[in-house]
């Protein structure tokens, strides 16, 4: 027995996992009172220095009485140089910021005593990953749903969107308004709000039509009236319904065939 104590601390003191970085603060509106929300974090697409590889996608995190506490792969040593982190807030108050980070590499002269707070990796805007495109190279015909523009082989390209439900803009949001039940998601993979039928107090979600490959996230878009993705196991399959209560309540997911729903994620902010 002990022999094989033994044995697995080898194996483990040899496995290398990628250090993080500790972002811990308390976060306060524009107007001085503590945060309660989430945000949403969209890392870039990146190797770190650890060579541990990074496709573009989101963190939801969800902040009460203004406590954050969240650890990131550090992106200020990683390929390609120059990435931001694009970090998205909406606070139950309803207020909304979009601020972006560098995360320094552990341990970090940026930040004085660990963990670091948000003062320390916000940038006053984005910085510019370093990429030429010629003019030429956009000339592009519209890509097809599900596809985003990539550069491969220097060339600007229409390819398949590996993003997941990240890499979605969430600083514009579709309004949609429950119909018999039913939803349509007009502007493709895209980020909406949802209110009820005829500004019910409660309504159900029970079809979302869309087109393969669509991901999406929704949004209750007034904490007075409750909408309920329900769960019904074929064109909504989400294990159990989610309801929608406060304006800051989202549920994001992909259309895997035509008008048929998978989860990718859910948070429940209400107080």
């Amino acid at each position: 027995m002990l022999t094989r104590l033994i044995a697995l601390l080898v194996v483990l003191a040899g496995t290398c996992y990628p250090a993080t970085t500790q972002i811990q603060d308390t976060l306060t509106t524009p107007t001085g009172a503590l945060a309660s929300g989430i945000i949403t974090i969209t890392n870039p697409a990146m190797t770190t220095a650890e060579s541990v590889t990074l496709v573009r996608a989101t963190t939801v995190v969800r902040i009460r009485d203004g406590l954050l506490d969240v650890s990131l792969e550090a992106n200020d040593t990683a390929t390609p140089a120059g990435t931001s982190y694009t970090v998205r807030y909406d606070m139950v108050d309803g207020t909304r910021w979009t601020e972006f980070w560098i995360v320094p590499t552990p341990p970090a002269a940026a930040c004085a005593s660990a963990p670091c707070t948000v003062a320390q990796v916000r940038q006053a805007s984005a910085t510019a990953a370093g990429l030429s495109i010629l003019l030429s190279q956009l000339s592009v015909g519209a890509c097809s749903e599900g596809q985003t523009l990539k550069v491969i082989s220097g060339v600007l390209t229409c390819a398949a969107d590996a993003t997941g439900a990240g890499g979605l803009d969430c600083e514009t949001e579709t309004a949609l308004t429950i119909a018999t039940g039913a939803i349509t998601l007009t502007n493709g993979s895209a980020c909406y709000t949802v209110d009820t039928e005829g500004a019910a107090s409660t309504d159900d979600v029970t079809q979302i039509n869309c087109s393969t490959g669509t991901r999406f996230r929704l949004r209750a878009v007034n904490s007075a009236r409750t909408v309920q993705v329900v769960h019904d196991g074929a064109a909504i399959s989400i294990g159990e319904t989610f309801i929608m209560d406060n304006s800051a309540d989202v549920f994001g997911g992909r259309c895997s065939a035509a008008n048929t729903v998978l989860e990718e994620n859910r948070a429940s902010n209400g107080n």
